[in-house]
Parts: C-alpha cells; structure tokens; sequence
C-alpha cells in the first residue's frame, strides 16, 4: 500500500500491461496539470503517451521519427527509439519491456523493440497506413485500428503472421458493422474491443468473436456526452470509460453517478495549465494520475488525482494484476458498465418539531453523506459544472423517515413526525428561496409535498460558493433518486430543464 492509499501489485510478465486503477465515485483530478515533456524532447508533433506498470513513460515523436522513454518515471529521458522509423503514432509496451510501434506511413508495418535493443524486428505488415491505435491483450493478440477504417487482429503467439479483421471494413460508415477514422482502442480482460470512432462522434464496443458493434457513449446514446472527433478510450479496474474528445479539447470519464468532464472542461483552446489544445491520447499511471498528449500544444500534460483516497469512505486502489491464464481471475475488472451503472440508494432523515397548521415556516434538517455549500441555484448557473454531470439510476424507492402533509396536520405514522406544508404559505423552497415550489412540483408532476421533502433532503445553500465536484454529483444523485422512486418516469433531462425554467433572476 503506498502512502496515497493505492495498492501497488506485484509485477508480472505476460500480463496486461495498462495501469487500471480503481477510482472512489467521488475522484477527481486536478484541473491544472504540470507539463511532463515539452517540444524539446517530443517535437511539435507527440502522437501516443503510454504508461507502463512501473511508471516508465512513452511516448511517439512524430517530428524526429522516435519513442521517447523515462524509465521509472525519471525527469530525464533514459532512452530513445529510432531505428528505422517513419511518422510513429500507435504505441503499447508489454511487462516485460518489449515496444510495439507503428511503422505503417511509409513501411507499412509494426515494429517490435525488446529491452535495450537498438535494432527492431518486423512483427508484422499491414496495408493502410497507420495504427492509429495499438493494443495487445491477456491472449497476446495484437490489434491495430487502421486509417482505412478497420480493426484488424494478429496473433502474437502464431507463426503463420495471419491477420484477422475486428472490426470494421474498407468503407467508412455509421452502421453497427462499419466505423469512420477509428483511432484509440482498448481490449478488456472479456476480449471485447472498445473503439474510439472518430468520425461518428461514438465509442463502439465489439463483443469477442463479434462484427456488429454497439454504441456505448457519444452519437445515438442517450445518457452519456456528445462527442466530437473522440481519439481515445481507456477503461479503469471496474470498466468505467475514460474518453479523449479531440475536438472539444477535454477528457471525459463515467463513474457510478454517470459520465462528466475531467479536465479541459472549458473546452476553449488554449495553451494554460488547465487547457488543452487537440488533445490525441491519454493514459493512468499506477497511482491513477492522467496523462495526456496536448497535440497542438506540443506537449505531454499531467493532471494529478486531487481526491482525498479517503473521500465517500472508498479507496481509489491499484489494479491487481491479471495473467493471460486466467482472464477472470479479478472479480472486479468487467465489461463496459457505461450502458448500466450501480444503483444510487437514497435514505432521507428528516427532523423537525411538529408544528399546527397555522404555522407559517418549518424547522427541518437533512442528514446526507456529504454537505454542500451552494444553493441549487448556484450550481445551475454554473453551466461548466453543471452540464458535467448526466446521472443514471436505478435505485430503489427512498426511505423517507419523515412524513409531510398539505394542510392539517394528520396523524404520524409509527416512528415518524408530521411536518406540515401549506402550499399557500410555503411558496419558494426553504433551502432555495429563488424557486417557486408549486410551479416546479406541477411541472414534474408531483405534489409540492414531495418535492419538499425531495429538496430537503440534498443540500441547503449557505455562503454561495460553488460545491466541489463530488459534493455537486452527491446532491443531484440523491435528488434525481428520491424524485424517481416517486415517478419513474421523471428523467434527468426533465429535471435539468425544469430547475433552469424555474430559476428566477
């Protein structure tokens, strides 16, 4: 256990190479990164930043024709690949040091360096072009996403050299068997092939053994982002999407409470610690920090993991490590949760004394695992934030310890306390006075008295400031939870769009 609270493995050859932390639900990563490599050791021109299980960096100089190495993750580069190479773009590294890189611009081909050689070995030649993306998966099955749009597969443990196509064909299109511009691939420990499928704006996954792709975030999904040129995709320990949107210049990721932005949120180009401009590529290292190829900005930036390891009492953990004998021997690497995330479970406890029904105001508290310090509000007109966050739940109905009445007061039930609410005299929300509750409970199709109890039990505003990322995804998780379980047919969209009708100047 290091001193941050991630579990280093032991190391293993012949197993997945990638770093594949496991992130608390609250994790979030600093929005102004420091510069890891500049022009002067990677060109104008970086390609793919790969990091490996002991924290050697790589990276693809397009501009001198080289991969650059820091072993360790040392400050000085310890090492430099060249021999033979042309434009290099796609990049994987295997435990036991061995570099595949492509060679494909003018060679057509990719090229295997193994520890401290400086001469290459031809793996394999490919007609296309490019690997816009390389991967190698726990079967040693080489993958390669091609400028003629298709993914093709070779084995590393044949002899015969025979390719096999993965996905797509020779023709560009946006059906389930074809892609446009496939860049960035990721194969997990299923063998099914995620793809970044540039020009569809979408992430493909292809199940083993399967042509037909399914989209799982970007165009023609419904509760993820849209996206716009994405060119990388990586998953973490428990198959969350990590998403490199090039030409919105951020880096997108999903999570229990849904997808939202990461860095470059302002998506504006720019060259400061916190923008980036065309971003290419992306990759963890073992302590579960980003690092990203800054393409125009000619340079490689690293946005540290911010959250306490502590933080929704979970610990962000290091991957154990899988062997290629046993594909499944970690229960918590899976497929693509992005089409079905956890349930959001929302317990309210309300208390209050029990007031008549003259009574023209409330006492109530709220206890909820984290506390705010915003209005809703605040983190409505806050649109960078705000629109950060897409929940999708399938939580159960509320328990809701507290009952509440329109009019007099009735009789509590066992274990609970009557509150009475007087639509009539209660008329904005007691924790945000600048929305009416009678409008906003006809809009969503529920009773005012629902609606406070709903409201009551997020957060009440105090100073104004915007809440941290995670305090925000608290409270609209647990929000969107209690009012589902009492109308299921209430959507995150609705409820987005009638808190922004209703919020008043």
């Amino acid at each position: 256990m290091s001193s941050s609270g991630l579990l280093i493995p032991e190391i293993k050859n012949g197993s997945v190479s990638v770093n594949r932390p496991k992130f608390s639900p609250c994790a979030t990563w600093n929005a102004n990164a420091t510069t890891f490599a500049n022009s002067t050791t990677i060109g104008t021109n970086p390609g793919v930043v790969f990091v490996d299980r002991n924290n050697t960096i790589y990276i693809t100089d397009r501009t001198s024709y080289r991969v650059q190495v820091w072993q360790n993750g040392q400050n000085n580069v310890t090492r430099t690949v060249s021999s033979g190479l042309n434009d290099p773009l796609g990049l994987f590294v295997l435990n036991n040091g061995d570099i595949y890189v492509d060679n494909g611009n003018v060679y057509n081909q990719i090229n295997k360096w193994i520890m401290n050689s400086t001469n290459s070995t031809v793996v394999t030649y490919l007609s296309g072009g490019h690997c816009y993306g390389l991967f190698i998966d726990i079967n040693q099955t080489l993958y390669c996403s091609l400028k003629i749009n298709q993914v093709l597969k070779i084995s590393l443990n044949s002899t015969g050299n025979m390719t096999q196509l993965a996905a797509g064909n020779s023709t560009p299109g946006n059906t389930t068997y074809l892609l446009n511009w496939p860049r960035g691939i990721f194969v997990d420990t299923n063998l099914d092939l995620y793809v970044a499928d540039g020009g569809n704006n979408r992430i493909q996954k292809f199940s083993y053994g399967q042509l037909s792709g399914i989209t799982i975030a970007g165009s023609g999904t419904t509760g993820t982002f849209d996206l716009n040129g994405p060119s990388d995709v990586v998953l973490d320990a428990d198959g969350y999407l990590f998403i490199v949107d090039q030409n919105t210049n951020r880096v997108i990721g999903s999570g229990p409470y849904g997808y939202r932005c990461l860095v470059g949120c302002s998506q504006q180009i720019g060259s400061t610690s916190s923008q980036l401009n065309q971003p290419y590529s992306m990759s963890f290292d073992s302590q579960g920090n980003i690092y990203v190829t800054d393409k125009n900005n000619a340079r490689v930036q690293m946005f540290n993991l911010a959250t306490n390891p502590n933080s929704c009492n979970i610990l962000s953990t290091q991957t154990p490590l899988l062997t290629s004998n046993n594909p499944s021997s970690s229960s918590i690497l899976t497929s693509s949760k992005s089409s079905l995330l956890p349930s959001i479970t929302s317990s309210l406890t309300i208390s209050s004394t029990q007031l008549s029904s003259t009574t023209t105001t409330t006492t109530s508290t709220a206890t909820s695992p984290t506390q705010t310090t915003s209005s809703w509000n605040q983190i409505m007109s806050n649109t960078t934030r705000f629109s950060a966050l897409i929940v999708v739940t399938t939580a159960p109905p509320p328990t809701i310890r507290a009952t509440t009445t329109l009019g007099p007061t009735r009789a509590p039930t066992r274990g609970t306390t009557a509150i009475p609410v007087t639509p009539a005299r209660l008329i904005f929300l007691p924790n945000d006075p600048s929305r009416p509750v009678a409008d906003i409970a006809a809009a969503l199709g529920i009773t005012a008295d629902q609606l406070v109890t709903c409201f009551d039990g997020v957060i009440p505003a105090t100073n104004g400031s915007i809440p941290a990322p995670a305090q925000l995804f608290t409270s609209k998780a647990k929000l969107f939870s209690c009012l589902q379980a009492l109308k299921s047919t209430i959507t995150i969209v609705e409820l987005d769009k009638v808190m922004l009708t209703y919020r008043l100047k």
